[in-house]
């Protein structure tokens, strides 16, 4: 009879440590998961606006700068910083996300094609040794579906090797004072050279995560937007 109540209360114990443990592996609330929704890559190059986009483009607008601060490249000369003037009103923004504080606030009325890109004329500059972009938005996107990022290489004008990504089918993770941090694999970009890097876009925001033909076969499809803080980003 003891024998058998030794036995019974070997089982209860086993039980009661059983539930402990599934409790335990069923807890989401630590610490340690809350980091993980927390942005935490290191930016090793930064796109720094500065100048004026309206009513006159400025040249030396846009550097390139790296973790100590050094620029590595600038669009100088005749800078290509396209806009579609009816639609955007993109402005330089100050205190950006990143350690360089720039970026841009992007405003658009919609309705039509819009954007932002710089091109380094004449030159290019080395980021290779990110594998990733950041792209730190701030601000309201509605019901935004596709929000082009575009990157150029090896070239100038109008001929020279690119390719476009949707940033928003990229993970986001938040980042301090109410910015969210998409990060994007360079290694997504066709063929992209990063040795060569030579102008970004900021590209079409669109209701529609579609092909181009999709998301252009309606003026509608191309959202009102105002004050969206956008900083850029390379790093690991």
């Amino acid at each position: 009879m003891m024998k058998r109540k030794s036995i019974l209360s070997v089982l209860k114990m086993a039980l009661a440590l059983s539930l402990v443990f599934s409790f335990a592996a069923c807890d989401t609330s630590g610490d340690e998961d809350e980091g993980d929704d927390q942005f935490s890559g290191t930016a090793l190059y930064e796109i720094n606006w500065s100048g004026a986009f309206s009513p006159d483009f400025t040249t030396d607008s846009v550097k390139v700068v790296n973790a100590g601060d050094e620029v590595i490249g600038t669009s100088s000369g005749a800078m290509s910083l396209k806009m579609n003037i009816p639609h955007t009103h993109t402005q330089i923004q100050e205190g950006g996300f990143f350690p360089t504080g720039t970026g841009v606030n992007f405003t658009t009325d919609g309705g039509g094609w819009n954007g932002v890109f710089f091109k380094m004329v004449g030159s290019t500059c080395d980021i290779s040794a990110a594998s990733k972009a950041y792209v730190a938005i701030k601000g309201d996107l509605g019901e935004t579906a596709y929000f082009g990022l575009k990157i150029e290489w090896t070239g100038t004008g109008d001929n020279a090797p690119a390719a476009e990504v949707n940033i928003l089918d990229y993970p986001a993770k938040a980042g301090a004072g109410g910015w969210t941090v998409y990060t994007i694999n360079l290694a997504d970009f066709t063929n992209i050279d990063t040795s060569a890097f030579s102008g970004l876009g900021l590209w079409n925001p669109n209701v529609v995560d579609g092909t181009a033909a999709e998301r252009e076969a309606a003026a509608a499809n191309y959202p009102a937007l105002t004050d969206v803080l956008i900083s850029v980003a390379f790093g690991e």
